[in-house]
């Protein structure tokens, strides 16, 4: 589960105060502003409607000093973006079209050689615009959230692109070459990664492996050859990873889930831990910077001692068939001493909670229980 704050509110004083001194930085937040003239280095023009005919009706952008263009959530914006709003944007670093109906890019866009950040998540597109194989400097790419998206592949050509940090998007499978990025810094996909064993110029799991840069990434273990992988330590050099998905796919399994490698516990910087239907293994506790850990159709009578665990801020465990009392010690006086969110969900045959003791979970804001 990935939560991240879209919004915030602020006092109408403190907007115009903020808006107030983004003018004095060159920041510009209305059409009347950037199409009028002026030596704007930021656009964001978020909900102002802008349409081919106000683009057209209007004096070009000034486009020496624009650095940043936002878009976003722009509801009037047609699928496609008329070239002349780029028209000369060649110091462009950042353009964000999310959440707009822009459904192709203007070939103009694959000249901006500086463009670093591109972001079309939630947009009309169907397949990672080609004019992108241009943007030899680019560093952050964001495909996600797009309705038609079309391609379960990401292209070849973005091996190529060099500055690769982020790669967002559908993706079922990634290119092989791709490992080759060694300033790949996170695959984060709308569904998981299938890391396949047989077809070939495919991801592999022996590819992520060699990653050795990589902070985040969610893949399905789909063979009991790579979960046999995983035992022998082959992602253990990963010791950048920060965020890790994994979900058992493996099919004709034993009814037991499987022991996630103890291997794993190789990567001592986890922050976030997602693990779906694995046994969950006793040396998670050891994990001195965990802290989000999220345990999905694990289908454990017993859980290890998850409350000595010193930065762990939400615990969500769902779907457990067996559990029908959680531990004692969870309820213990000191335990879980920064944990904030605590979330029960689908367990049909618990019967008993443990009860709490003074000083234990102190900094718990919220608890969610929902059982049969």
């Amino acid at each position: 589960m990935r939560r991240y704050n879209k919004y915030c509110k602020i006092h109408d004083l403190w907007l115009d105060l903020a808006i107030l001194v983004s003018r004095e930085n060159k920041c510009a937040f209305s059409i009347e502003d950037a199409l009028g003239g002026g030596r704007w280095c930021r656009l964001f023009l978020a909900k102002k409607d802008i349409d081919e005919l106000a683009i057209s009706q209007r004096h070009p952008v000034s486009p020496t000093p624009v650095r940043t263009l936002s878009l976003s959530r722009n509801t009037e914006t047609g699928e496609n973006i008329p070239a002349m709003l780029f028209s000369g944007m060649r110091v462009l670093r950042v353009l964000d079209l999310s959440n707009t109906n822009v459904s192709t890019l203007p070939v103009c866009v694959g000249e901006m050689k500086l463009l670093k950040v591109l972001n079309l998540r939630e947009t009309e597109v169907r397949e990672v615009p080609k004019c992108v194989r241009s943007l030899k400097s680019l560093s952050y790419l964001d495909v996600s959230g797009c309705r038609k998206f079309e391609q379960s592949q990401a292209p070849k050509w973005i091996s190529g692109l060099r500055c690769l940090q982020h790669l967002a998007g559908n993706f079922k499978q990634i290119p092989k070459e791709i490992s080759k990025l060694e300033s790949l810094r996170t695959l984060r996909l709308d569904g998981w990664l299938s890391l396949s064993m047989e077809k070939d110029g495919v991801l592999r799991l022996e590819d992520v492996g060699k990653m050795n840069a990589i902070e985040e990434i969610s893949f399905d273990v789909s063979d009991e050859s790579q979960l046999k992988k995983m035992e022998e330590g082959i992602l253990a050099p990963l010791l950048n990873m920060r965020r890790l998905y994994v979900r058992n796919e493996i099919n004709g399994m034993q009814s037991d889930p499987p022991q996630f490698p103890e291997k794993m516990s190789a990567m001592r910087d986890l922050e976030l831990l997602d693990l779906r239907k694995f046994a969950v293994p006793n040396w998670i506790c050891c994990l001195p910077n965990l802290m989000y850990l999220y345990l999905r159709d694990c289908h454990s009578s017993d859980y290890p001692e998850l409350q000595t665990m010193p930065n762990l801020v939400s615990l969500v465990l769902v779907g457990n068939e067996r559990c029908r009392a959680l531990p004692k010690a969870f309820g213990k006086s000191g335990g879980f001493p920064h944990l904030r969110f605590f979330t029960i969900v689908d367990f049909s045959e618990l019967e008993e909670f443990p009860e709490i003791e003074d000083g234990a979970m102190a900094c718990l804001e919220k608890l969610l229980r929902s059982c049969n």
